[in-house]
């Protein structure tokens, strides 16, 4: 992905309008501490095993971070900044 790629992505827009909901659900899904909405995956399209698959891999990912910051992980590539607040 190109830096910019990079950068709408973490805005949750990527040009597709489909995963651009998948991304906003997932955002919504930490921000909301799993109290949001589906309605929005569903009117794209989305069915409930699509939803399980999404909301898992969002879970992983933020087990994924949790163990590394416990265990304090070296990274061997440059770290990447985060924004402070979600859009």
């Amino acid at each position: 992905m190109s830096d910019e790629e990079v950068r709408a992505s973490r805005m949750a827009q990527t040009g597709d309008p489909r995963i651009d909901t998948v991304l906003r659900f997932a955002r919504d899904l930490i921000n909301g501490n799993g109290q949001c909405s589906t309605a929005k995956l569903r009117r794209a399209g989305f069915d409930d095993a699509a939803i399980i698959e999404i909301v898992a891999q969002v879970a992983l990912c933020q087990f994924e971070i949790l163990f590394h910051s416990v265990v304090q992980t070296e990274l061997d590539f440059p770290r990447v900044g985060l924004r402070a607040a979600a859009a």
